[in-house]
């Protein structure tokens, strides 16, 4: 991978994180199964607390896979830099 695929790599996870950020935000704001029976729009309250915790979770790993690509980033641009200085060190 070079430094390209690994920005794009990382543009993809970010919009991946932040469209996850945004369901949690909408699964908490679900409503409650009522009473009545009819709704598809509504949860019980244990498969709203299912979901919110595995949205979290994903949100959590996209999160540390946006900071591992970040840090392959560097590395890469820190190697091509010091390849660059040894090359022009004549």
């Amino acid at each position: 991978m070079d430094e390209a695929d690994i920005e794009r790599v990382l543009e993809s996870v970010n919009r991946a994180r932040e469209q996850v950020g945004r369901a949690v935000v909408d699964a908490r704001n679900l409503p409650e199964t009522p009473h009545w029976r009819g709704s598809s729009h509504t949860l019980a309250a244990s498969q709203q607390d299912s979901l919110l915790l595995e949205l979290q979770a994903l949100q959590q790993e996209f999160g540390e896979l946006s900071y591992r690509c970040q840090q392959d980033l560097q590395r890469l641009r820190r190697h091509r830099d010091q390849e660059g200085l040894a090359g022009g060190a004549w």
